[in-house]
């Protein structure tokens, strides 16, 4: 049955399942890894509903073509034609839809000739380049402003509150906003922080090390929690994080936690985090512009780092990462990042 125009795995033409077992089959001591393998499972989700999306127009426009071995098919008029019935979304959704299917294919038969195809998919990248411009207009603030609102938070605003739940919540979103404007990592990442696992301490000093599976390249990183983030960050581990547990009568090594001591939902956290930089800044920030602000902080302020971008963000293709260069006029990205913030906070 087929799903919002998506075909099913399981009714992909048997060639198009073994190219993708292929592609998505890890190393082992007999063979090599598929060319896809080092994807986050979140990232192949991804990839597998848009090539179900592609297989679905071919069987619904011209089924034959099914027939045909699947790099064969992707020809620049048939891929036109694809991008035609895609009218409706955005630019960035036509381009975001060939970059899969191309990526896939070309990962399938690298020594094709996809020199029409690639120029199709270029065009795309320019003309979308701006498609998200109005979304994020306004809405990128500095690293610098982000962390001077969290501190702020956390500090003058918890100090002055009338309750100890007051206080308590403004120590927390106030640490909270801080920590994405140093650490800028993805809300499932910072949803699934772990004492011990993911957020280690030993006595006043932190860091944070990403698993694999919390990133989107399936790659580990990791960085020092920076010493302008540290005292807001024990404070909360300490003091405020135990006591929203001892309230909710919860359990739990998630670091950070909802009012009832219960770990956040990575859905319900980005919402959070819109809510409270709205309330703070007057501009809803989600995580995901936070790292769009830590990549332009780190390029503009920072003269010839731009190539650290790619490590901050944890991107496996410098062309992404190479986009916030646009913008602005691993461990090494995550502390020069973070140096670059507390150096224009001290007004250096």
């Amino acid at each position: 049955m087929k799903i919002s125009g998506i075909l099913p795995f399981d009714q992909w033409p048997v060639r198009d399942r073994t190219m993708w077992a292929h592609l998505t089959t890890a190393r082992d001591i007999f063979d090599d890894a598929g060319a896809l393998s080092h994807l986050s499972e979140r990232s192949l989700r991804h990839f597998r509903a848009t090539y179900g999306q592609w297989l679905c127009w071919l069987q619904s426009h011209d089924g034959a073509v099914l027939d045909l071995p699947p790099t064969r098919r992707a020809t620049p008029d048939r891929l036109k034609l694809w991008l035609q019935s895609l009218a409706h979304t955005r630019l960035i959704t036509q381009r975001n839809c060939i970059t899969v299917i191309l990526r896939i294919l070309q990962a399938a038969e690298p020594k094709a000739d996809w020199t029409l195809q690639n120029r199709l998919r270029t065009h795309l990248h320019r003309v979308a380049g701006t498609d998200g411009s109005d979304r994020k207009r306004g809405r990128i603030l500095s690293s610098r402003v982000l962390l001077d609102t969290g501190m702020r938070e956390a500090t003058e605003t918890a100090e002055a509150a009338t309750t100890e739940l007051s206080t308590m919540k403004a120590r927390r979103d106030g640490a909270l906003i801080a920590f994405l404007a140093l650490l800028p990592i993805r809300r499932r990442a910072l949803a699934g922080l772990e004492l011990g696992v993911s957020l280690l301490r030993a006595g006043d000093w932190l860091h944070v090390a990403l698993p694999p599976e919390l990133t989107k390249t399936g790659q580990p990183w990791d960085a020092q929690v920076p010493d302008a983030l540290t005292p807001l960050m024990l404070t909360y581990l300490d003091h405020v994080r135990p006591w929203f547990l001892a309230r909710g009568g919860m359990q739990t090594d998630i670091v950070w936690v909802m009012d009832n001591g219960r770990p956040f939902d990575p859905n319900y956290l980005g919402t959070k985090i819109r809510k409270i930089t709205q309330r703070l800044t007057g501009v809803p920030i989600s995580p995901h512009l936070f790292r769009d602000a830590g990549a332009t902080t780190l390029v503009r302020d920072a003269p010839g780092s731009a190539r650290l971008v790619r490590g901050l963000l944890g991107h496996s293709d410098f062309r992404t990462a190479e986009r916030h260069y646009i913008h602005a006029t691993g461990i090494d990205a995550g502390r020069s990042h973070a140096a670059v913030v507390q150096n224009l906070q001290k007004g250096r």
